[in-house]
């Protein structure tokens, strides 16, 4: 749910600014179902330490492909999962790692250091190798 987020009365109107603008540029994007995926993904997305504003934008990214709230909801939080577990992770997620040019052993040092600058940095990469 949204409590997830554990957002101050001020901090509950700036997201929903920010994702009134996603809205208004993104022409497959609809507000209701960006707040949908945040309340789907929200707690999956602060155990990376991740805010409602980098959900939301990575929420439009999705929907924006033409994939529902529901579908793109379940690919975020199992990529959310994924990452927040890399040492569980089999030598083919590794190895994709490898392909995009990160380290798992590095990666779960940076997120123990920043985790959501680390989720960026992962983002950013997976964005570069598609």
């Amino acid at each position: 749910t949204m409590n997830n987020l554990k957002l101050s009365i001020d901090e509950i109107a700036v997201l929903g600014d920010k994702i009134n603008y996603l809205d208004d540029k993104m022409s497959m994007v609809k507000a209701r179902d960006i707040i949908n995926m945040i309340g789907r993904t929200a707690g999956s997305g602060s155990i990376l330490g991740l805010k409602g504003d980098k959900i939301s934008a990575l929420a439009s990214s999705f929907l924006s492909l033409g994939k529902a709230p529901e579908v793109a909801s379940t690919a975020i939080n199992s990529l959310f999962n994924k990452l927040a577990n890399i040492d569980g992770q089999d030598e083919k997620f590794k190895e994709a790692l490898k392909s995009m040019g990160m380290d798992a052993e590095y990666l779960k040092i940076a997120m123990g250091r920043d985790a959501s600058g680390w989720a960026r940095y992962v983002f950013k990469r997976f964005g570069k190798s598609r």
